[in-house]
């Protein structure tokens, strides 16, 4: 128990009760592997009864633990069409696992790497087209990034490869690229956290190389977003 700015007692267990209320087992599904880190294996599932295509990220590193309760309780708080979607929870092994939308596209790092290649004989779209698409991502991710700072909480690792693509549906029968109706959508909140006051102890750095902010970097001290 602990307690709230109100001084009333409550229970610090709540919210992860309240994300894991519809509990499912990993037998609910037919599972794929999609890919696999150091903490996490991503897998894409599909519920047996009701057909539903969801992603499934199982923690596979016992240390990880606390990380990963601590994610699917910030998963269960959040909702933006450009912050991936909680869908549920899988317990297996004694864990508890989040269940996320499915997005169809892949990751912005693959659609980067897709219309600017590296060979030079690659075909790459007319700029135009490309900076109408680049520009329309990168406002969405900075839509979702607002939408979390707002609610106070700190990503700490947007990268590329950690911002996923969702196409929609519709767009199939659309020729032009700047028409391929695509959100940007930021998911993997494995180190997210909510915004520390600035008399809490100072923060590990995490994230990814090559993605951390200046700051980072020269170990300034920063509670700003």
């Amino acid at each position: 128990m602990k307690a709230n700015n109100n001084g009333l007692l409550v229970n610090s267990l709540t919210p992860i009760r309240d994300a894991v209320s519809h509990l499912t087992r990993l037998d609910d599904f037919n599972v794929v592997k999609l890919s696999a880190g150091f903490f996490s294996e991503v897998f894409k599932v599909t519920h047996i009864s009701t057909k539903k295509v969801m992603v499934l990220k199982m923690n596979k590193h016992p240390a990880n633990r606390s990380n990963a309760l601590r994610e699917i309780e910030l998963l269960n708080k959040l909702n933006h069409p450009n912050v991936v979607a909680f869908m549920g929870t899988v317990v297996h092994e004694g864990q508890l696992h989040p269940l996320l939308e499915y997005l169809n596209y892949g990751t912005l790092e693959n659609l980067i790497k897709r219309f600017y290649p590296v060979s030079i004989t690659a075909t790459i779209p007319s700029n135009e087209d490309t900076s109408i698409l680049f520009s329309n991502l990168a406002k969405d991710v900075a839509e979702g990034m607002s939408y979390l700072h707002n609610h106070n909480y700190m990503h700490r690792d947007l990268t590329s490869r950690n911002v996923l693509i969702r196409r929609n549906a519709d767009a199939v029968k659309l020729s032009s690229l700047a028409s391929l109706q695509l959100t940007a959508v930021i998911a993997d909140f494995g180190f997210a956290i909510a915004e520390p006051l600035a008399t809490d102890p100072k923060l590990p750095i995490v994230g990814s190389p090559y993605w951390l902010a200046p700051e980072c970097l020269k170990d300034h001290w920063s509670v700003s977003k």
